[in-house]
């Protein structure tokens, strides 16, 4: 049986994880804790890993944004500017289910979402405190 491969978000990525120059401030060597990937304005967010929906809120910087925890690592993963979010709070997602659709919400450029992974945290209740950002570069392929 042939393995297919999706995308959490289809699109190109306009900013990488790591030192850049802001594209809104123009701050040189801003350090940017995630990726853009330029995508139309309702495009479908597919959940990377069986996640639990942690926190839906809404940031000056971030626009809508979801926070989902990996039920099998406790492992966060983070999408900002969206447009709308389909599950509430507390609600499993499973691998590849569509739960979002992206937006331009927040301080943006353009629409397009901001992915973000981090590890070794630790949940209070709906907020995770403790985490190392990581590059979620190797995160967008979902495989199944």
């Amino acid at each position: 049986m042939k393995k297919t491969s999706r995308k959490v978000c289809q699109g190109k990525i306009t900013s990488g994880y790591g030192i850049r120059k802001h594209p809104i401030t123009k701050q040189d060597e801003s350090f940017h804790y995630g990726v853009d990937i330029s995508c139309p304005i309702g495009t479908p967010i597919l959940s990377p890993v069986k996640a639990e929906v942690m926190s839906v809120y809404t940031h000056k910087l971030g626009g809508l944004t979801v926070i989902i925890k990996d039920l099998a690592n406790n492992d966060r993963y983070g999408f900002c500017h969206l447009l709308e979010v389909l599950l509430p709070i507390g609600a499993i997602v499973i691998k590849a289910e569509l739960f979002a659709r992206s937006g331009n919400s927040g301080r943006s450029s353009g629409p397009h979402l901001h992915y973000s992974y981090a590890t070794g945290g630790t949940w209070l209740k709906d907020v995770c405190v403790r985490f190392k950002y990581k590059d979620p570069t190797s995160k967008i392929e979902i495989h199944e």
